[in-house]
């Protein structure tokens, strides 16, 4: 269990901003360099950031590498779009300190929905492995469904994203064994129903 994770702290100063992946009314998304590597920076606006405990040890324990909190709008080098997300996202008039945090991932090319036109057999197995390993830190994703598992490329390499919804196991909560117990099932309902349509009949 990571229920202690505290996220390492890095200043956007050393983020070297590359390009907008995408922008929405509460999250800005894109192409960073951090230390020589190819990084994502998520981007959250200041109503949205809370850091509740399960997002802190769930999310950014599995997927990334710090947190940048307190950013700058009017950071250099990071106009005039983080600007223009900041001022849309949060008019200054309901604070004017209020600022935007972030996470830092790391960025991967070439991703692919993981459906029966990519399916293998050691993608799959590797899939469910990731899932196992996910639950035995502790975390259950609750949003086990196919528009979240991705393949890079051609490779074996799997990922499972988006752990907005995912929690910390809680022996005292009634239900947890039950997500932990429903997301086994909808996995290997999954890969089941892949292997039996990838059989030429």
């Amino acid at each position: 269990m990571y229920a202690d994770y505290d996220p390492p702290s890095i200043e956007l100063a050393n983020v070297k901003f590359v390009e907008v992946i995408k922008e929405t009314d509460s999250l800005y998304l894109c192409r960073t360099r951090w230390q020589g590597k190819d990084c994502v920076l998520k981007v959250f606006s200041p109503y949205k950031w809370d850091r509740p405990e399960d997002f802190a040890n769930a999310h950014l324990y599995l997927i990334s590498m710090g947190v940048v909190e307190n950013i700058d709008p009017e950071a250099e080098g990071w106009q005039p779009q983080l600007k223009e997300f900041h001022d849309k996202t949060f008019p200054q008039c309901l604070d004017p300190k209020a600022r935007p945090n972030g996470v830092l991932m790391e960025y991967i090319p070439d991703l692919k929905m993981f459906d029966l036109s990519n399916y293998t057999e050691q993608r799959a197995r590797s899939l469910h492995r990731l899932l196992n390993d996910i639950h035995d830190a502790g975390i259950v994703h609750l949003d086990i469904y196919p528009r979240n598992m991705l393949i890079q490329g051609d490779s074996d390499r799997v990922l499972l994203i988006d752990y907005e919804l995912a929690q910390i196991f809680d022996p005292e909560h009634s239900e947890h064994p039950r997500f932990f117990a429903r997301e086994r099932a909808l996995m290997d309902g999954f890969v089941e129903a892949l292997v039996t349509l990838s059989v030429p009949v």
